[in-house]
Order: C-alpha cells, then sequence, then structure tokens
C-alpha cells in the first residue's frame, strides 16, 4: 500500500511539472537519460511547427529534426557529453554552473522565415545526483538581434547616403595604421558648390547631391575598398595594398565616373574636388597620409571654385528658362533690374555680384 501510494504521488507531481512545462511562455522540452522525448510544450510546437504526438518518446537526435531538418547533436546533448563540429553553430556560448547559454540563428523556423533563439541547456539530477535527464529552453530574440544590428549599422554608417562614418573611418585608420596592410592609399574628395546648392535650391536638393555624389564613388570603387562620408561634403577612401599608380588610376577612375554621370543631365551636375596619397614607408603615420591627401583634395578645389560655381549657375539659369511661362528672358530682366537698383542704392560691388 505505502509503494503504491508513493508511486501515486510521483505520478502527481510528474504531472504537475509536465503542466507546468507546457504552459511556460518559452519554448521547452525535456529529454529523459537515455534522451528520449518526455516533454515538448506549445511554444516548442508553435516555433517548430511539429505537434508533441510526434516527438514524444522518440531519441536518437530526432528532437533536433523539427529544428535543423536532420538528425544531429544539439545544445542540450552537451549535458550529455556530446561535442562536435556542431559546436560551431552556436555564438555567445557560455556556462555558468551546470547550465550551457547560447545564440543561435535557425533558418527553418518560422515557416522559413528563419529566427535568432537564446537557448539554455540544462541537466535534471535525481536525490543522489545521478543525472537522469536534461531540460533545454528556447526564446525568440529575433527582433531583438534585429535591433541591435540596426543600432550597429546606424553606429557604423552614415543615414543618409549609406557609406560609412567618420567613427568608422577612424577605427579603419587605426588598424590599417601597423603596417601589415601597406602600401595603404588615401583619396579625399570633397564635393564642390554644396552650400551654393543648399542655400540656393533647398537643402533637400543638396542631399539628392550627396546622394548622387555617394553612388558615383560606390560605382566608381572596388567592393573592398572602405568608403566614408567623413564631414558634410566630405568623403575619403582607404586602399589597403595599393601603391602610387594603383591609387593613381582610380583617381581617374573616379573622374571618368563623374563624367559619365553628368553625360546623363541630370538636374544638379556633381563636381568633386579630389585629392590623394600613398603610405609606402610605415614611418610616416596615418594623419601625416591624411593629412597629405587633403592639402591635394584643397589644392585641386581652388582650380575647381569658380568653373563648379559656374556649373551649378547655369544649371539652375537651365531650370529658370525651362519653368518661365511668362517670357523667355524673364530671368536675365530681372538680374539687370536687380544690378540696377543695387548700383542705385550703392552696394558694394561684392554684394551686387551676390
Amino acid at each position: 500500500t505505502e509503494r503504491k501510494r508513493a508511486e501515486h504521488a510521483l505520478l502527481v507531481v510528474n504531472r504537475q511539472l509536465l503542466d507546468i512545462i507546457e504552459f511556460l511562455p518559452d519554448a521547452t522540452f525535456v529529454l529523459d537519460r537515455d534522451r528520449k522525448v518526455i516533454a515538448w510544450n506549445k511554444a516548442t510546437e508553435e516555433i517548430t511547427g511539429v505537434r508533441k504526438e510526434a516527438v514524444i518518446g522518440k531519441g536518437d537526435y530526432a528532437y533536433a529534426v523539427p529544428f535543423y531538418g536532420k538528425k544531429k547533436p544539439i545544445l542540450i546533448d552537451y549535458i550529455f557529453g556530446d561535442e562536435g563540429e556542431d559546436e560551431k553553430q552556436y555564438n555567445n556560448v557560455e556556462i555558468k554552473d551546470t547550465n550551457i547559454f547560447a545564440e543561435v540563428y535557425i533558418p527553418s523556423l518560422r515557416d522559413g522565415k528563419g529566427a535568432s533563439l537564446w537557448v539554455k541547456a540544462s541537466p535534471l539530477f535525481n536525490k543522489e545526483g545521478n543525472l537522469i535527464g536534461a531540460i533545454e529552453t528556447l526564446r525568440d530574440i529575433t527582433e531583438r538581434k534585429r535591433t541591435e544590428e540596426q543600432l550597429k549599422y546606424l553606429s557604423l554608417h552614415d543615414p543618409l547616403t549609406g557609406l560609412y562614418n567618420r567613427a568608422f573611418f577612424e577605427e579603419e585608420m587605426n588598424r590599417l595604421g601597423d603596417g601589415r596592410h601597406d602600401p595603404v592609399g588615401l583619396i579625399m574628395c570633397d564635393i564642390d558648390g554644396l552650400k551654393l546648392v543648399n542655400d540656393t535650391l533647398g537643402h533637400n536638393a543638396g542631399d539628392s547631391l550627396l546622394v548622387a555624389a555617394a553612388g558615383v564613388l560606390k560605382n566608381a570603387f572596388r567592393e573592398g575598398d572602405m568608403i566614408a562620408r567623413i564631414g558634410g561634403d566630405e568623403f575619403a577612401v582607404l586602399l589597403s595594398r595599393s601603391d602610387n599608380n594603383t591609387v593613381e588610376n582610380i583617381y581617374n577612375r573616379v573622374q571618368k565616373a563623374i563624367e559619365t554621370y553628368n553625360a546623363a543631365g541630370p538636374d544638379i551636375p556633381v563636381s568633386m574636388s579630389i585629392g590623394f596619397a600613398t603610405r609606402i614607408d610605415p614611418s610616416t603615420s596615418m594623419r601625416e597620409l591624411f593629412k597629405k591627401a587633403d592639402n591635394n583634395m584643397y589644392r585641386e578645389k581652388i582650380c575647381h571654385m569658380q568653373s563648379a560655381r559656374d556649373a551649378i549657375v547655369q544649371t539652375m539659369m537651365k531650370a529658370l528658362d525651362e519653368r518661365d511661362f511668362i517670357a523667355g528672358g524673364h530671368a536675365r530682366r530681372l538680374q539687370d533690374l536687380v544690378t540696377d537698383m543695387a548700383t542705385g542704392i550703392s552696394l558694394a560691388e561684392s554684394r551686387i555680384a551676390d
């Protein structure tokens, strides 16, 4: 009688434990000492699309199939001593006491949309301390990982152009400074006339010009080249293992790409002043390389300044003519009237030119 009562009490306790597991919010399943499934809760059914009736009582890695599409050791099997190459599938693996924590991405979950999971595997012991099974809990952290990736992306990229930002550029400068990637080339680009475009056509037009310039640079450079927007109108490109001839050829390619873009007749032409420098001697610091490329760029900018301004003004004049529904030459006649008025009230020549 006492033995039967004890057996009944044990069954009641087991039933209560299974009921608790069944309604846990996280996907949870339990294996016995023979690694056969004895619990597969509702949340696990939802995340895998597999009913408990199809897995309860099964072993031989059958519980891995709903997750990975094949029989293989998974995190819970590490509790039983299984280890192997499948360990590489997990990220951020951590062991605390007898518990194992990890993160994993499984493409087949959520009807093939994929899911990132936080996973915990723990051993189950009897009163004598003998291993009698193991339990694995899985939590869907897909949204959290997506948010983390977005934040990471935003921390390293310019939101307007999608290029790398100044912070990442500085990191790369430091990384390439150790000399292992020499020769290192640096190309500096500055958009001509951006302030004029912003002041006359508005910041939306200026943003469009920045995006267009970024597109030209993306098309002109190699896939591994690091292109960054490091200021309002400044771009920089780091070229590892690139000698002076390589950098000069790329410089010419950028100039050609600008010509091709402008030949298509965009609303606002792209004009960029470009300077480059190459570090061959490791004793030259990356700061010195940056300064040299920057100086070369500004030297070209002085030559470009008036021609770039003229090109933008001509573009705007053409746009005005196309929108002049009253009579041809309205903008020019208006310019003459304003000039006469400015002269009449004795404005300075610089103001009249403005």
